[in-house]
C-alpha cells in the first residue's frame, strides 16, 4: 500500500514537472515544437553527414597520396 502511494506521489510528480517544461500555451503551438524538434534533428543529421564526408575526404586523400 505505501509502494503504490509513493508509486502515485512520484506519477504525479511526473506529470507535473511534464506540465512545467511543456507551458500550456506551447502545446497550442504544437507544430512550432515540431518544427523545432526536426529543425534540431536535421542540424544533428547535417553534421554528422559532414562529418562523414570529411572522414572519406581524409581516407581518399591519404591513398592518392
Amino acid at each position: 500500500k505505501r509502494l503504490s502511494r509513493k508509486w502515485q506521489a512520484n506519477k504525479r510528480l511526473a506529470v507535473r514537472r511534464w506540465r512545467h517544461w511543456q507551458p500550456r500555451h506551447l502545446l497550442k503551438n504544437d507544430w512550432r515544437i515540431r518544427y523545432e524538434a526536426i529543425f534540431s534533428d536535421w542540424q544533428v543529421i547535417i553534421g554528422s553527414l559532414m562529418l562523414l564526408i570529411v572522414l572519406i575526404g581524409l581516407s581518399v586523400m591519404e591513398r592518392s597520396i
